[in-house]
């Protein structure tokens, strides 16, 4: 089946919009890391190579990989990161309950 050719030129349009607005969220969803230098990294964190004592960041800027210790990271976002991968410490949370005697 053919379509005419003035219906051709619209459904171009349509479907580039639809590719454009499927990859929005992948391009909009690049993290900014800010350092308590006050410098900002434009970049994913990525926690299969970080530890507890350093963070590693992918760089977009450069394209490196940079690791940086997780105190020079601005506490929110330090936060924000470690609450995100289920990092953060929840040996101070006190649980209630009922006591059992045996």
């Amino acid at each position: 089946m053919r379509t005419s050719s003035r219906f051709r030129a619209p459904l171009f349009v349509l479907s580039v919009l639809s590719v454009a607005l499927a990859l929005a969220p992948l391009v909009a969803s690049a993290d900014v890391v800010h350092l308590r230098t006050g410098e900002a990294v434009k970049g994913r964190p990525i926690q299969e190579r970080s530890t507890e004592a350093f963070i590693t960041i992918e760089d977009y800027l450069t394209g490196a990989l940079r690791r940086v210790a997780w105190t020079a990271l601005d506490a929110q976002d330090r936060d924000r990161i470690q609450r995100e991968w289920g990092w953060t410490n929840t040996g101070e949370t006190t649980v209630m309950g009922a006591r059992l005697i045996v």
